[in-house]
């Protein structure tokens, strides 16, 4: 109950009913706000934060500030009445951004990992082109599915990113216009998708875009085969 000799008790009874749910919300124990309280300047411990919840211990204004920053929930809220349900979705509503915010750092640390690899796999299909003068060859198709299925997951993870962004960003630019900060290396072998030669005359499961649909170790198979029929019609090539 309040203390009506302290006119500021409901304040802080308001303040120690946020900071648990908040806390709670966000699934932060007790022992992990300390820490994160420490590493601000303060000396606190989990029964430190224990006994602020509990109402064993007033809370001097420089730690309310630090406590509602640690939480990501301004200080004029924490001290405001409780708002039942519109408060509990604001919570429910914030810890959904700050597991998206972490979501985003690891998809662009992914997209930034898968980039090195599908440039990789860029170089050795233009060596590839390079070697082998039909376009429309079984080799060429293959690795050019290939091509497909790395473009395909460099635009997922883009348009992830992107979805995310719209969770995160607090400002006021269009968020779907974010600028994901890796170039897509497949970009300049676009013209696998297009219905120009030469695929356009080879019936569609033939071509690039639909052998992309395939699993893995059915392509291996694929080129596999193609490779051994054709070693042996030309059992005199080295």
């Amino acid at each position: 109950m309040p203390d009506a000799k302290n006119p500021y008790a409901t304040w802080e009874e308001n303040f120690r009913t946020h900071m648990r749910s908040r806390r709670e919300a966000l699934g932060i124990t007790q022992t992990e706000l300390a820490r994160e309280l420490r590493a601000k300047g303060l000396s606190f411990h989990q029964q430190t934060v224990q006994r602020v919840e509990g109402g064993e211990r007033p809370v001097r204004l420089d730690e309310a500030f630090l406590i509602s920053d640690a939480l990501s929930f301004p200080i004029y809220s924490m001290v405001k009445p409780p708002e039942g349900e519109i408060g509990s979705m604001y919570t429910a509503i914030d810890r959904l951004r700050r597991a998206a915010a972490r979501a985003q750092e690891e998809v662009l640390e992914a997209e930034s990992a898968f980039a090195d690899s599908a440039e990789f796999l860029a170089i050795e299909f233009e060596d590839l082109l390079q070697r082998e003068s039909d376009r429309s060859g079984a080799v060429v198709r293959w690795g050019a599915a290939w091509m497909v299925k790395a473009r395909r997951v460099q635009d997922s993870l883009s348009d992830t990113a992107r979805s995310l962004n719209g969770i995160t960003d607090d400002s006021d630019d269009d968020w779907t216009e974010i600028a994901v900060p890796f170039p897509n290396v497949a970009e300049d072998f676009r013209w696998i998708d297009d219905e120009v030669d030469p695929w356009v005359h080879m019936p569609e499961t033939e071509r690039p875009e639909a052998m992309a649909d395939m699993q893995p170790m059915a392509l291996y198979d694929y080129v596999r085969d193609y490779m051994e029929n054709w070693n042996e019609q030309h059992p005199e090539a080295p």
